[in-house]
């Protein structure tokens, strides 16, 4: 089977980026929303919208961590498969060789 291991390659870092992206603007929105919630600690509005924040920021870590370790297996079946494919090709061509010496 043939993979374009380069596109698999942007592929994988291309996910690994997701999760980091999406805790990055958690991070930056939190700041404003927070400042904004002061001084209107004794609302429940305020108490969900903080507790909502803090789930979405522990959601948007765990979000990071997986995209990076999905992107980093991702490059390594890119590098498995040219590894097993080069193999392959080394085995037929031997094998091809062996065979023709014979005939």
């Amino acid at each position: 089977m043939q993979i374009n291991e380069q596109r698999v390659r942007s592929l994988g870092a291309r996910l690994r980026t997701v999760g980091e992206d999406a805790e990055s603007y958690v991070r930056s929105m939190t700041g404003p929303l927070e400042q904004g919630c002061q001084g209107n600690d004794g609302f429940v509005a305020v108490a969900t919208l903080r507790q909502t924040l803090e789930r979405l920021g522990h959601l948007t870590n765990n979000l990071a961590m997986e995209s990076q370790r999905t992107g980093d297996r991702v490059v390594q079946c890119a590098v498995n498969h040219a590894t097993t494919d080069a193999a392959h090709s080394r085995g037929f061509g031997s094998l091809t060789q062996q065979l023709s010496g014979r005939g």
